[in-house]
């Protein structure tokens, strides 16, 4: 263990019920050293790529980096982004998204600590999106686990073993 933690083996490749282990170095490419303002470059664009639309201040939270190197991250990336204001906040999100088209609907059952959820420091505009489609929820937003249909979170619900039986329950938001 001491080793793995070192970081000179991790584990390998599993031989029938037999856990083995390699040498790092051997399975893992040497990251590239960036200097700081790379860096920031470099997180910021994947963040805002992989988990936008989101802020300045989601950014900041999610990565932990203080508010001031969050803005020079986002500064550095924008010729990646777009950006959009929306109630005074400006939401960053990649530039030149593509649009899948689905044909049907698209349904995830997301955990409530899912990236997609807890990801974001502000989530109030889901609060403001049910606000304004008149749904008053009735959960806190920490349930068992989300509904998503095509992007947009409509319910929740949660789950108890008893037994060997699972019985679930759930809650759509809209009508």
């Amino acid at each position: 263990m001491r080793a793995e933690l070192d970081g000179l083996i991790c584990s390998g490749a599993r031989r029938r019920k037999q856990f083995t282990y390699a040498l790092l170095e051997e399975r893992a490419a040497r990251p590239a050293m960036l200097e700081r303002d790379a860096a920031l470059f470099e997180l910021a664009r994947r963040y805002f790529t992989t988990r936008g639309p989101a802020t300045v201040d989601d950014f900041a939270w999610w990565s932990g980096l203080t508010k001031a190197d969050a803005k020079r991250g986002v500064e550095a990336a924008a010729a990646h982004l777009e950006h959009e204001s929306i109630d005074g906040r400006s939401y960053w999100f990649p530039a030149g998204e593509r649009r899948v088209r689905i044909s049907g609907l698209l349904v995830h059952l997301l955990p409530n600590f899912d990236e997609y959820f807890i990801g974001l420091k502000d989530r109030s505009a889901l609060a403001e999106r049910l606000k304004s489609s008149g749904v008053k929820p009735r959960t806190t937003l920490l349930v068992g686990y989300f509904l998503a249909v095509n992007g947009q979170m409509v319910g929740d619900g949660g789950g108890r073993l008893s037994g060997e039986r699972l019985s679930s329950s759930r809650s759509l938001w809209f009508d």
